[in-house]
């Protein structure tokens, strides 16, 4: 059973069960049994945080359908926070289609509130068009003032091995900003930062979340312990395309599908 319930001044939907939710992902081939221990929407900023285990079974299906499965699961794994954290264990980042850069961030304090915008658009929406369309720009435009650093960020600067095997601690100052320059974009984020000279590749920003100041990810490429914030590509990453942490793209796996 889903227990829901919504912070007003904060307008954020939160949502946890103790029970187990099944999804039958038909797109994907998988149905998955998911614990949500926590589950967070803000209304204003469409941002989605949630936690919970998962555990993953292969559907069954004819040849065809396997076929269209496997495609489908390519395409959700290329350019992926576990895509890229594989690449990052293996600092392959720049042959697996990733760059990564230096964002330092500080409030737009010239930017009303996300409450104050919607309260005017709702009232100028019987008056000028000029009005509407001004505060239809401040909605569009970034809470915050960036800062991205041309030089990219070194692998072995930021990433650190652990001392138990297949295990990596990732620390960074500011924000990691992540390119993928073997997909475009397709969303708009208003708080995804791109300078002039940026072509619109998929882009993630990855912040620390809390008091932490490091990631831990494996050689798998999952998140072990509180994840870290991410905003554009994927934060697109749902339950819909979640894949199994053992997962091996269908291209790599050693048989083939008659």
């Amino acid at each position: 059973m889903l227990s829901f319930s919504f912070l007003n001044n904060k307008a954020i939907l939160q949502a946890s069960t103790s029970d187990f939710l099944i999804v039958d992902n038909d797109a994907l081939g998988y149905r998955i049994k998911f614990t949500l221990k926590s589950y967070e929407s803000n209304v204003y900023t469409g941002d989605i945080v949630y936690k919970g285990a998962r555990v993953f079974e292969e559907m069954k299906g004819g040849d065809s359908k396997k076929r269209k499965w496997y495609q489908r699961r390519d395409n959700v794994y290329y350019g992926s926070a576990m895509h890229f954290y594989r690449s990052l264990a293996k600092d392959s980042l720049e042959a697996n289609g990733f760059k990564i850069y230096r964002l330092s961030r500080q409030m737009n304090n010239a930017r009303p509130s996300d409450e104050e915008i919607e309260k005017a658009l709702v009232r100028t929406s019987r008056f000028k068009r000029d009005s509407v369309m001004y505060w239809a720009k401040l909605q569009r435009s970034s809470h915050y003032i960036n800062n991205k650093f041309k030089g990219k960020f070194l692998v072995k600067d930021i990433v650190q091995q652990s001392e138990k095997p297949g295990l990596f601690g990732l620390r960074f100052p500011d924000n990691l900003y992540v390119q993928y320059n073997k997909r475009w974009e397709t969303n708009f984020y208003r708080d995804v930062y791109r300078s002039p000279d940026d072509l619109n590749y998929a882009t993630t920003i990855v912040s620390m979340t809390g008091e932490r100041t490091f990631i831990v990810f494996d050689k798998n490429g999952a998140i072990i312990g509180d994840g870290p914030f991410y905003e554009g590509d994927w934060s697109q990453q749902r339950i819909s395309t979640q894949l199994p942490v053992d997962y091996l793209p269908y291209g790599k796996l050693p048989r083939s599908l008659p």
